[in-house]
């Protein structure tokens, strides 16, 4: 009688190996790509820009947040912090205050004050029937830098998964976009829901 492994297969080993470049001085070269971005006379001093910092885990976020505040002080803009994470961290401000803290993100750590309102504004509704939100904190200040990493999203496949759209659209939707944009993944799907809002803001 055979072994119950005689039928399987010949099987081996194999190492899989994919580029992992790895950046040695975050703080340098988050200046010099924001740089390229913001040359001296680009901003109007005195600018209020928002810094977003999500509830993902990115390693280091910490130093990349802090350098780019710095970099938007020394070219005389007053940056802030604004956690962009949709209904995470509870859905309520202190939660998500407590999350960012976690990452190492305070107050104290980023120089920057920190703008945790939950509170949104409606910026009307795109062809495919989705109500956009943003953050008031957003609205209201002079410019966003969507800080946030792009992969694969975890539930769903399509052209925009997780990465700068959804940050932009759930982040700073806060909790009623997050809610609004989720309300669509049995018509159109939450991939189009977010490339819908992310398009209309």
């Amino acid at each position: 009688m055979d072994s119950p492994t005689s039928s399987l297969p010949r099987m081996f080993l194999a190492r899989q190996e994919f580029p992992r470049p790895r950046v040695d001085d975050v703080p340098r070269t988050v200046t010099a790509e924001l740089g390229k971005l913001f040359p001296p006379g680009k901003l109007r001093p005195g600018a209020e820009i928002g810094v977003t910092v999500g509830s993902r885990g990115i390693a280091g976020i910490a130093r990349i947040a802090r350098a780019a505040v710095d970099f938007f002080k020394s070219r005389d803009a007053r940056p802030f912090i604004i956690p962009a994470m949709g209904s995470h961290g509870g859905a309520v401000a202190e939660g998500q205050r407590s999350l960012i803290a976690h990452y190492g993100v305070t107050e104290e750590s980023m120089g920057a004050p920190i703008r945790d309102s939950m509170r949104t504004r409606k910026l009307g509704r795109t062809a495919e029937g989705v109500e956009v939100f943003i953050a008031e904190a957003a609205w209201n200040s002079d410019g966003i830098l969507l800080m946030n990493r792009v992969k694969p999203h975890t539930d769903y496949k399509g052209r925009i998964e997780s990465g700068l759209s959804k940050i932009c659209a759930i982040g700073l939707g806060k909790y009623d976009g997050a809610q609004e944009y989720h309300n669509h993944i049995f018509d159109i799907g939450l991939g189009a829901a977010i490339q819908s809002a992310a398009t209309r803001g």
